[in-house]
């Protein structure tokens, strides 16, 4: 079990925000918190006035801790998506706990509401309530929700703020690839062997992928172009380009992306390249052995 954290800390005014739509940040999630830290330890108790530390609440693999309040839209999604990955994963050492930040002190209504949303969603995992906000202000949550997942040390592996579509999608894709159950996917695009994309790259084409396969090109072309920005020789990303253009009813984009795309494999000796000298050289072969 990790080493417990004294909190020291002096309450100050607090202004929840409502995260926009968009990617997680590490940066924009918490400001007393970041990945490799070891996570302040905290007791809080649940609406039935039960007490929950989070050091004897750890999965075995992973934790994830969520900052959730009755009046963000989001955080209902938040909380279903987390009981669906227990209740997927629960059994390969995953747990969650849930911590209501609703205001500095809570009212009847605040009360009723926070029973409401958890009925909604059917959570089953622990939802304790951070009555005055002490805890909200150890790990400096600077959005509402948000969520850090921890391993079995307590370290930070991973923070998410808000919730739009994309944070979604990446969070259920790391929790999966952490805990080793993640579906080998065969990309839209391949790279040729012995070439490694650079930066984040892979991780944007990815989700540009997966965007793609949901017939979200707007979102699809967004995260391609991050993914040539990281790396602008990664010809796959152009080839996905072409594709995401083309089902937009860009032709003269698509024709672009494309020819970047062969421009780049033709500098680089590319497996496509190699594979068209080899057809041909053993076409020849075969003409000239027939005279």
């Amino acid at each position: 079990m990790y080493k417990l954290i004294k909190m020291a800390i002096t309450l100050a005014a607090v202004s929840l925000v409502l995260a926009a739509p968009g990617f997680s940040s590490d940066a924009m999630a918490f400001k007393r918190t970041s990945v490799g830290d070891t996570v302040v330890n905290f007791e809080l108790k649940d609406l039935d006035g039960k007490a929950y530390t989070l050091s004897d609440s750890i999965g075995e693999k992973a934790t994830l801790v969520l900052f959730w309040a009755a009046w963000s839209p989001r955080s209902a999604d938040f909380i279903s998506d987390i009981q669906a990955m227990l209740d997927a994963h629960g059994d390969k050492g995953l747990k969650a706990m849930g911590v209501n930040v609703e205001h500095q002190e809570l009212t009847k209504e605040d009360f009723a509401n926070i029973r409401t949303v958890l009925t909604d969603t059917g959570a089953t995992f622990p939802m304790v309530i951070d009555n005055g906000l002490e805890v909200f202000n150890a790990y400096g949550v600077a959005a509402v929700p948000s969520a850090v997942m921890i391993d079995n040390q307590g370290v930070a592996l991973k923070l998410v703020t808000g919730y739009g579509t994309m944070a979604k999608y990446e969070l259920k894709e790391y929790v999966e690839e952490y805990l080793g159950v993640a579906k080998k996917k065969e990309p839209l695009v391949k790279a040729p062997e012995g070439y490694t994309p650079k930066g984040k790259a892979i991780r944007y084409m990815r989700m540009a992928e997966r965007m793609f396969e949901k017939h979200n090109s707007t979102k699809a072309l967004r995260l391609v172009k991050q993914a040539v920005e990281e790396d602008p020789d990664y010809a796959e990303a152009y080839h996905l380009m072409g594709q995401i253009y083309d089902k937009l009813g860009k032709a003269e984009d698509a024709e672009a992306a494309e020819k970047k795309a062969v421009e780049i494999e033709g500098s680089r000796g590319s497996s496509v390249e190699v594979d068209m000298k080899d057809a041909i050289t053993h076409s020849s072969f075969e003409v000239a052995n027939s005279n």
